[in-house]
């Protein structure tokens, strides 16, 4: 460990490879990782929970994206010219001829 950073819940250590890395602690319930550990005895923990927390983040972005764009349209639609129904069908007539 050439260089490390400390926070609350996390180290930040450089490793052999030269590659920064964190390691972090949580709390888990016991039964969590027992499962956890039976589901995947056979290979490595740490690649299986950096695995799972990319796709969570890539999720959770996912899905604020999502909100910053419903929420974009909600604003434009308030902002748009009202138009009434007998408009909406006069034009809808004149793009089907």
């Amino acid at each position: 460990m050439a260089s490390e950073f400390r926070c609350k819940s996390c180290k930040i250590i450089v490793n052999k490879d030269g590659k920064r890395v964190a390691m972090i602690r949580y709390t888990i319930p016991n039964e969590v990782k027992a499962l956890f550990d039976t589901a995947f005895a056979a290979v490595n923990k740490s690649a299986v929970i950096s695995e799972l927390m990319r796709q969570a983040a890539e999720h959770e972005l996912s899905l604020k994206r999502r909100r910053d764009a419903v929420d974009a349209l909600m604003t434009e639609r308030e902002n748009a010219r009202k138009v009434s129904n007998v408009s909406v069908e006069t034009a809808r007539a004149e793009l089907q001829r």
